[in-house]
């Protein structure tokens, strides 16, 4: 999901397996990988999204995408 995204991500993904109910997907990483003069680190939780993390990956390139945007990577 990340691996051509041009922010350079690199991070874990995981599930986090609820009693009774469906798992919660996870992302924690941080961007850009190598390099940077500016770099931010985040953890995505997404409640019941499933196993694994591809729903939480997802969302950690929109927060990549932002934060570039913003001008807080370089």
């Amino acid at each position: 999901v990340l691996r051509e995204h041009p922010a350079r991500i690199a991070g874990k993904t995981g599930t986090a397996e609820v009693d009774g109910a469906g798992s919660h997907a996870w992302f924690a990483g941080f961007a850009p990988h190598g390099p940077a003069s500016k770099r931010i680190a985040f953890a995505v939780i997404l409640e019941h999204a499933g196993y694994g993390g591809a729903a939480a990956a997802r969302v950690a390139g929109e927060v990549a995408t932002a934060a570039t945007a913003a001008g807080l990577l370089r």
